[in-house]
């Protein structure tokens, strides 16, 4: 495609397969600018003249707001930018086509009413033709028609036909001549249609240097200003209405994702190598990339770091540099629902230079990604603008990366066009290896005069395993600010709720401390702190229903008008409570939000429960005035009696109580006639989650009905899956009345699969699980003693006497001298058992049920081997179903002279971990002794060999010399990885001296080999 002089940086294909040329030189994009102009003027001036029409009678410095407030008075909402735009142009000229449509439906009495069928029925009405216009405008600009020049030629036939129609039809309602505006009208088209295309491209490509070079700079600014800072905790503030000081890209740490359903791990880096992987695979004409991950997991935080090394410039994100553009966007956003409102938000500087649609023009031809921020929390300007995004990636090639909560991504499906490639990955928070290097990097960012050793001494000890939810990011740093603030204090956290209470609760202290310095008397301190709190919880309520991220003015007030009547200073409880921002869209106006959504989520929750508990009768009280009144009207002891008793009925009856279903109608009834009531209890999951928390944590034991209403909300909002309730069950205390129900539909198959992450939820869930025949495998990669409710989860499986597979993946891999930490609870184990894996004494060892099929032990020491080797001598009249066992033993740990050949027989296999080229003839002397004479390995494996073809050779010889014999089709591994080269010239060595398959593997997948 050639290029003019005008032509802004005109180049080869980039990486993604998008042209970097931006002025359209083809006679399609030609004719697309064309139908554009003519929506600038003559699809406008009929418009503009009926409002116009109707306010002939404005003062001229007056807004239009005021003045329809002032003649007409209607509650009619405005986004944003429109409202902007009316404010600060009482002229009315800088109004667009849709502004303009919307006034005239709203306000206009020469027309019908805006719900009436004219406007959509085929007509010669006033209302059909300006709908029309509206919706010609709308095709033109998202490039409804394409062909030549000769549809082009109808296309142009039709408009001039419709506006003419139009101008006729104004002319007959207000009674007044446009004959002259006909002609004008005609000679706007004909000049747009005849006129040179050079005076376009000119003015084009003007437009896109200066937003290619200070527009973007401006964008890249914007994205600083407003995404640098992570949300804050507030606990240690000491400058009212401070600011977060600590930056997203100075404490980020990488965090764990997983894609393939969680087969494959993959890091940021990587995201959008793996993209282009799969578009060439699926060859499509754009790209999505979904991050999916539960509330608080640290989707937003990945974003922002996304966006921010975007704007920096510098990233080790692989291929982000290439995107020219990119657009971001919250789905709680309510005021933005086009992607020009959109592209001029981001785009400061550009505003006003240019009409909005123009903007979204100038993007085309540039490498565009759009960054969606938090599908789950949508409404419907934000979903509206989402659509159009991918409509647009129907169009042209983009990429789109979209986070969300895993309720709502069956809906986005439905919504993803057949143009995309498709990626979905999940954030499961931070890896407890990484935890350390985010708690060092952040309180060197919030106080770098603290040490913080016990803090990560804590986390060691009690693993993430029984800290599940200090996975999250926003978790963590409330568990850093208490332990500054009092250590002791985190020890019995176990769920997010119960670390959002409690950092609720010091955040409570903290702000009657202030009040207490300046004399205010403690009892009226408290009771202005609880009237404060519930409003708090009641706006994090309304803003959750109308899906505001931003305080809006009303509630700002409300607060602000609380504040002055219990005298408390409204900078004390803004900068506890809420991060203040400043508009994107004037840079000046401040505004407030909670500093996360999870703990809006938790406020939410707090003022539902205490909607629920208003509702609540005080049942001694009321028992109370009843016995009073009776007895005041000389009732006898049996009639009191009597009525007490239907009182006490009707007091426990579940009519006395408030449902939640009830509240979630009047939140949707409050918060806008758009929003159902099954909508908003979609994406109040985790509202609903920490409401579970808040009641188990409060030690009120459920009833059989708030239970029920509880658990049908909780698969309401999307909780169906079994991950998703192991998740309710494991980041929660729940319930038994609940955790009976959840069993019931938990779907248990012939086995059950129990992780180190799992135990807390399972040990909740199992009992209430009545299936007879189950397959347990409960599979334990870390210290067993490490793993909260081990011991109560394997009494559980004694009960049910289940198959039980056990492995203790740690203490195979690293044997302790002193015996398994676990010794005691497995002594007392008495139940049917096909795996073990782990260690074990000999007391132990003579423990094992005589169902065991799979045997796999490791020892540490020459005292270990002899006690297994006494139990290996008569294994099979203690084991009669014994088929594989595998030994694990670090080199050099027990004298070869010790060694004697395991039983006939038997699958055997033998890891010989720590070998070194000093070790590697102590390994073969090993592996030779432990051979029976009549059996070969069917899988072994030297873990450190080394990744050189010398010790490989060494290592063959000594194997062969030692007379070591492999099975048919056995496996022989070693570690770690040899290159591609030399690990192909071993296969055709070891197959051609010993018969079997060699590999060389990381040794993380030789441990887990089965």
């Amino acid at each position: 495609m050639a290029t003019s002089n005008y032509t802004v940086g005109s180049g080869s294909v980039a990486r993604h397969g998008l042209p970097t040329e931006r002025v359209l030189e083809n006679e399609e994009t030609r004719i697309h600018h064309r139908l554009f102009q003519i929506t600038l003027v003559p699809s406008l001036k009929p418009l503009m003249y009926i409002v116009t029409q109707m306010v002939r009678g404005k003062n001229p410095n007056e807004n239009l707001i005021d003045y329809f407030d002032r003649i007409n008075p209607k509650n009619v909402k405005f986004n944003k930018t429109h409202k902007e735009t009316i404010l600060s142009d009482p002229s009315c000229l800088s109004y667009d086509i849709t502004l303009c449509f919307k006034i005239i439906q709203e306000y206009c009495d020469k027309v019908k009413e805006k719900n009436d069928l004219v406007w959509t029925t085929p007509g010669d009405t006033l209302e059909y033709y300006i709908t029309e216009i509206k919706n010609k405008r709308n095709d033109f600009i998202h490039k409804v028609y394409r062909g030549d020049m000769a549809k082009f030629e109808q296309i142009v036939r039709e408009m001039k036909r419709l506006l003419r129609k139009t101008w006729e039809k104004i002319a007959q309602t207000f009674r007044t001549d446009t004959s002259m505006d006909i002609l004008a009208m005609e000679a706007d088209i004909t000049k747009i249609t005849a006129a040179p295309f050079e005076d376009i491209r000119v003015y084009l490509s003007e437009l896109q240097a200066t937003m290619i070079t200070d527009g973007v700079a401006s964008m890249k600014e914007n994205y600083v200003n407003n995404l640098s800072y992570v949300p804050d905790v507030h606990l240690l503030n000491k400058n009212l209405g401070a600011r977060s000081k600590i930056k997203v890209l100075k404490v980020f740490t990488e965090m764990q994702i997983v894609y393939e359903e969680g087969r494959k791990n993959i890091t940021m880096d990587e995201w959008f190598i793996e993209l282009e992987n799969i578009h060439d695979r699926q060859s499509k004409q754009s790209r999505f990339l979904l991050v999916e991950g539960m509330a608080g997991v640290g989707k937003s935080t990945l974003i922002r770091k996304l966006v921010l090394d975007w704007a920096s410039g510098s990233s080790t994100i692989i291929d982000l540099g290439d995107f020219e553009l990119l657009i971001y966007m919250q789905f709680r956003e309510k005021h933005i629902n086009s992607m020009s409102l959109l592209c001029t938000s981001v785009l400061p500087f550009m505003r006003g230079k240019v009409d909005p649609e123009y903007l979204m023009m100038l993007t085309e031809g540039s490498n565009i990604i759009f960054v969606c921020d938090g599908l789950d929390e949508n409404n419907s300007q934000s979903i509206q603008l989402f659509k159009e995004i991918l409509d647009y990636g129907t169009k042209i090639p983009l990429t789109v990366v979209c986070t969300t909560r895993p309720n709502e991504i069956g809906n986005l499906l439905l919504m993803l066009p057949a143009q995309f490639s498709y990626l979905r990955l999940q954030v499961l928070g931070i890896h407890d290896t990484n935890r350390p290097a985010f708690i060092k990097r952040y309180l060197e960012a919030q106080n770098p005069g603290i040490d913080p050793q016990s803090l990560l001494d804590y986390l060691n000890r009690v693993s993430t395993r029984m800290q599940e939810h200090l996975r999250f990011p926003y978790n963590l740093t409330c568990l850093v600010m208490l332990w500054i603030l009092n250590p002791g204090m985190i020890n019995s956290l176990t769920t997010a709720t119960e670390l959002f209470m409690v950092t609720h609760n010091e955040t409570e202290k903290k702000l009657k401390t202030r009040q207490l310095e300046k004399g205010a008397e403690l009892s009226e301190i408290s009771e202005n702190i609880d009237s404060i709190m519930n409003t708090l919880y009641e706006i994090a309520l309304i803003h959750h229903g109308s899906g505001d991220i931003i305080l809006t003015e009303d509630s700002l007030q409300s607060l602000k008008n609380e504040c002055s009547w219990l005298k408390l200073a409204w900078g004390e409880i803004s900068s506890t409570f809420f991060t203040q921002h400043i508009s994107w869209l004037d840079n000046k106006e401040s505004s407030y939000s909670f500093p996360h959504n999870g703990l809006q989520d938790f406020y939410a929750a707090m003022s539902i429960l205490k909607k629920v508990e208003d509702h609540i009768p005080d049942k001694k009280k009321t028992i109370t005035d009843v016995r009073r009144a009776l007895t005041r009207n000389h009732c006898s002891v049996d009639q009191i009696r009597f009525v007490l008793g239907k009182v006490d009925e009707v007091l426990d009856s579940p009519m006395s109580t408030r449902s939640l279903g009830s509240v979630f109608q009047e939140i949707a009834r409050e918060a806008s006639p758009d929003i159902r009531t099954d909508k908003l209890i979609r994406r109040s999951q985790n509202i609903l989650t920490h409401l579970t928390g808040i009641l188990h944590y409060r030690g009120k034991a459920f009833t059989e009905e708030r239970a029920q209403e509880l658990f049908l909300l909780l698969e309401e909002s999307g909780i169906q899956d079994t991950e998703q309730w192991l998740d309710l069950l494991e980041l929660t205390k729940c319930d038994e009345t609940l955790c009976k129900l959840i069993a019931q539909r938990f779907p248990v198959g012939k086995s059950i699969k129990v992780t180190d992450s799992r135990t807390v939820a399972y040990t909740s869930l199992l009992p209430h699980i009545n299936k007879k025949k189950v397959n347990i495998y409960i599979h334990i990669e870390c210290e067993p003693k490490q793993v909260l409710h081990l011991e109560k989860l394997l009494h559980c499986v004694e009960e049910k006497q289940w198959m039980l597979r056990l492995v203790l993946y740690h203490e195979f891999r690293q044997p302790k001298p002193g015996g398994s930490s676990l010794d005691g609870a497995l002594k007392q184990l008495r139940c049917s058992m096909f795996r073990f894996q782990g260690q074990m004494s000999l007391t132990l060892l003579e423990t094992l049920p005589s169902a065991l099929q799979d045997l796999r032990l490791s020892v540490a020491n020459s005292d270990q081997y002899l006690a297994l080797s006494l139990y290996m001598s008569a294994v099979k009249s203690r084991l009669p179903l014994l088929a594989t066992f595998r030994l694990h033993i670090p080199a050099h740990v027990v004298d070869t002279e010790l060694l004697q050949p395991l039983p006939e027989g038997l699958k055997l296999e033998l890891i010989i971990s720590k070998v070194d080229s000093d070790t590697v003839e102590w390994a073969c002397r090993a592996a030779s002794a432990l051979q029976p004479k009549e059996s070969r390995y069917c899988f072994l494996s030297l873990l450190g060999v080394g990744n050189s073809t010398l010790v490989c050779h060494r290592l063959l010889e000594a194997l062969v010399r030692d007379g070591v014999q492999m099975a048919k089709d056995a496996l022989l591994v070693v570690s770690p990885k040899l290159a591609m080269k030399d690990a192909s010239q071993m296969k055709k060595s070891f197959m051609a001296r010993l018969g079997c398959r060699f590999r060389s593997w990381r040794e993380d997948a030789i441990w887990t080999y089965s």
